[in-house]
């Protein structure tokens, strides 16, 4: 983390150097996260701050912004990276253990129909 603090018309801000001279810009937050301090190492799913309206925001919300060599990039640019997802036996055992738990869903509501239906019939005899 390279920047925590307020920045100009941006409000309360956070920035994060990644590799290869990529930084990372979150603007306009509520708060911090208490270990949000410059030179404080982040990781992916860590949370750095909350969502506000600080600055010259004109309504809650997170700026996000993405800069190469200090120049702004379009993050919808990024090409995602493709995983591959489940093994063939991981993809069987969880294709598996889902339908196992559908039918168990089904059942449970048949099971609630039936007793609905049940009552209902009671009060209109």
């Amino acid at each position: 983390m390279v920047f925590a603090g307020r920045k100009g018309g941006y409000g309360k801000t956070v920035i994060i150097q990644h590799k290869n001279g990529w930084r990372s810009l979150y603007a306009h937050l509520n708060g911090y996260n208490r270990k949000a301090r410059r030179g404080n190492k982040v990781r992916q799913g860590h949370v750095i701050g909350y969502m506000g309206n600080t600055g010259l925001s004109t309504g809650p919300h997170l700026h996000f912004g993405m800069y190469k060599k200090n120049k702004p990039f379009n993050p919808a640019r990024i090409k995602s990276v493709r995983k591959n997802g489940l093994s063939k036996k991981a993809k069987k055992q969880y294709l598996a253990l889902a339908d196992s738990l559908q039918e168990q869903l089904l059942d449970l509501a048949n099971k609630e129909l039936f007793t609905i239906n049940r009552f209902a019939q009671k009060d209109f005899k």
